[in-house]
């Protein structure tokens, strides 16, 4: 009983406006249990004014399905909050006529907290339905007045870390994988809250993902090793990141696919959560890679069957069956990827990537050289790794189709410059034909492709790459610059001031200075050497 009254004396404490939030992690573990103690007690006043003050501990601290009965309880003794409490009962599912006559609503509370609270639950609800495209529009809306509002829920702010959170959770479904790195790195570099860790620890982790997915795997590790160094804090939500981070190391797997659908199948469905499309995009990769093809269809139709919140093409979410079983009929049926992949969102970076492979097995290359780039311009892919190689392999494939050997031998070293060498995984994508044009080519070829250092091309190299003897002037840098914006001579021409003889002139000298024959092998080596 002593235990328990000094529990209810904390509780008092915490309840009041003076209480600090900003405290060591073990901080969280008291006021939780002073909650609960104030719960318990009978005291549902206090209950209320305990959640109210400690907003984002509670939420994310207690079992969802708990708060909303401990909330139900407490409104049922006719205790009042001012609107937070009753807001949170009704975004949990509050049945319609729950909340007493009279009670105070979202309405009732400052216009900033309504902002926030109905912000969040609008995302939520959206994404629970697949309407991903409209979560993301509630996102844009709400970003720019909610980055600058005062901190509501606690007095480090703790509410700017969730809206980020989940505006990056959103851009994971709606398949902008960049944006939502972006966001998850703005989490990270906020100042630490230690009572919300778990945050933190949920941004490092869904960037890992998102790496392990579509970007770098190095970069994947490091992402997970840094969530490692976060304190895990009590919340609820640390069984889902758990398994977030099973489904990133299962990707990270590339030379043990068996493992990798160990770590798969180990993942209870309810534990993926919201992530369910990168589960069925790890499953369907890892099965392809353990060359378990005959699997693959039959998984994927489980999966389908589940109740799984979507809209046919819109996001992610709405895409990744459609582009999974594309992915699978490539080799063999393309034409019919080619359709799946017609109701799909052409926004989408995968989507594009599998296009354009499905593009080349249909034998159609010029096509397929208009979706790589395509797929190199898209912002939804930008600094990922792996959907600049995929776009790049693509695009050396249709040159060499089109018989384009020059563009192609270009785009090849460019390939062969990335960062680290081409891993295991990058060299599988390559055709035999590429290959054996690469080797020949490129005697070193194997060299560059397995990570070591490969030899230069042409001779010393500049800053740039290029043979110290090149030197191109500002003039030449404009009308690359024009080139690779897909604009005809007339337009370069106009925009410049000069004649297309003039402009003719010019270009003679940068093909003679680039050691190119065409305007397309051109723009191929000026985006390798930076200039463009």
């Amino acid at each position: 009983m002593q235990g328990g009254a000094i529990i209810l004396d904390e509780a008092r404490e915490y309840a009041e406006p003076s209480a600090s939030t900003s405290a060591k992690p073990e901080r969280i573990d008291r006021i939780l249990d002073s909650v609960q103690a104030a719960f318990d007690s009978g005291d549902s006043a206090l209950f209320i004014k305990l959640l109210e003050r400690n907003f984002l501990e509670c939420w994310f601290g207690i079992q969802p399905a708990d708060l909303t009965r401990m909330l139900r309880v407490a409104f049922q003794d006719g205790a009042r909050g001012t609107g937070k409490a009753e807001s949170l009962y009704s975004f949990l599912g509050a049945a319609e006529g729950e909340l007493p006559p009279g009670a105070p609503t979202l309405e009732d509370v400052p216009p900033d907290v309504q902002t926030g609270i109905a912000s969040v639950s609008d995302l939520f609800k959206l994404r629970l339905s697949g309407r991903i495209r409209e979560a993301m529009e509630v996102f844009d809306h709400a970003q720019d007045g909610l980055m600058a509002i005062n901190p509501l829920f606690s007095s480090d702010g703790g509410w700017e870390l969730v809206l980020l959170l989940q505006g990056g959770v959103t851009a994971m479904l709606d398949g902008d994988f960049a944006r939502a790195v972006q966001l998850f790195t703005t989490v990270q570099s906020k100042p630490f809250q230690p009572l919300l860790g778990f945050i933190v620890r949920d941004a490092y982790v869904k960037m890992a993902l998102v790496h392990a997915a579509f970007g770098d795997q190095s970069a994947a590790r490091t992402a997970l090793a840094q969530s490692q160094r976060v304190p895990r804090g009590r919340s609820w939500a640390n069984e889902q990141i758990d398994a977030h981070e099973t489904l990133t190391r299962a990707l990270l797997e590339v030379d043990n696919p068996d493992h990798a659908l160990e770590l798969l199948d180990s993942i209870l469905p309810f534990q993926v959560g919201e992530m369910w499309p990168f589960h069925v995009h790890a499953t369907a990769r890892v099965l392809a890679r353990a060359g378990r093809q005959s699997e693959v269809a039959q998984r994927l139709a489980t999966m389908d069957a589940l109740p799984l919140p979507r809209v046919l093409g819109e996001g992610f979410c709405g895409s990744i069956m459609n582009v999974a079983r594309a992915a699978d009929k490539v080799p063999h049926d393309p034409d019919s990827a080619l359709f799946l992949l017609d109701q799909a969102d052409a926004r989408e970076p995968e989507v594009q990537t599998i296009r354009l492979r499905a593009l080349l097995a249909a034998g159609r290359p010029a096509e397929a050289l208009k979706m790589a780039e395509l797929l190199r311009r898209n912002p939804r892919a930008a600094g990922l790794r792996q959907f600049k190689f995929w776009g790049m392999a693509g695009e050396a494939e249709a040159y060499l189709a089109l018989d384009h050997r020059e563009s192609a031998v270009e785009v090849l070293r460019s390939l062969q410059a990335f960062s680290g060498g081409l891993t295991s995984q990058e060299r599988s994508y390559f055709s035999a034909q590429l290959h054996a044009f690469a080797q020949a080519e490129f005697p070193d070829w194997e060299v560059g492709v397995l990570g070591l250092p490969a030899q230069s091309f042409n001779g010393v190299t500049g800053p740039h790459g290029l043979t110290a003897s090149i030197r191109l002037t500002r003039r030449e840098r404009q009308i690359l610059m024009l080139l690779d914006q897909e604009k005809t001579r007339r337009q370069i021409a106009e925009e410049l001031f000069v004649s297309e003889n003039t402009l003719k002139t010019h270009l003679r000298a940068i093909y003679k200075k680039l050691d190119v024959p065409d305007r397309a092998t051109a723009v191929i080596r000026a985006r390798r050497e930076g200039y463009v």
